[in-house]
């Protein structure tokens, strides 16, 4: 397709492009885009590639939730979480709502600042989310890729520092207090056991 509509854009690195430029368009703070080409043929060859910028002085949240619950009094760490967690699910349902699904979302995804970490700082708008090259428009599918990315979420959550009224939280933030979608949360739960049954079939394969 590259080679008989070259002007498509057509390879990884352009798809990716054009998802962070609807991401930023809507408002997801993303890393910004500074070059994008690719390069088509001989013989069907298509390479590609994406340059964005650092996210210079930004931890993942494995990172940065030790770092605060070092750093502040617990009052204030737990202050600090809670507004963590309504940007994390703010962000998500963002995404979500306009029927477009990440398929890699999981907490190590997220960026966060490392002058956020403070007593008072607010988290809306801080929050950087990365790695869009699968990001896709299901408006008849939805709910089945709406567990996925939640049920990566909750799967990668089991970080230091993040308990289990930590995940009910963000559940409650992501549903903006409407409780009652109940086959979601069996949907999640079950893409939650599939992760863990992956991971621990690697972990003993790696063992034996």
């Amino acid at each position: 397709m590259a080679t008989l509509f070259p002007s498509g854009g057509w390879s990884p690195a352009w798809q990716e492009w054009r998802h962070l430029q609807w991401a930023k368009e809507h408002g997801i703070p993303v890393p910004e885009s500074l070059a994008v080409a690719e390069f088509i043929g001989p013989w069907g060859k298509l390479q590609s590639f994406l340059a964005v910028q650092e996210l210079a002085g930004m931890v993942r949240p494995h990172e940065a939730v030790p770092l605060a619950e070092a750093r502040l009094e617990p009052r204030a760490f737990e202050l600090w979480k809670r507004g963590l967690i309504a940007e994390l699910a703010r962000l998500t349902r963002l995404l979500h709502d306009r029927r477009r699904f990440h398929k890699d979302l999981y907490v190590s995804h997220f960026f966060i600042p490392r002058k956020a970490m403070g007593p008072i700082s607010r988290m809306r708008g801080q929050v950087y989310l990365i790695d869009f090259h699968r990001l896709h428009y299901h408006p008849i599918t939805w709910p089945l890729w709406q567990a996925k990315d939640l049920g990566q979420l909750l799967f990668s959550s089991q970080l230091p520092g993040i308990t289990g009224r930590d995940r009910l939280r963000f559940w409650r933030c992501y549903l903006h207090g409407n409780g009652r979608d109940r086959w979601l949360r069996h949907l999640i739960l079950f893409k939650d056991w599939t992760y863990r049954r992956h991971r621990n079939r690697k972990q003993r394969r790696a063992a034996a």
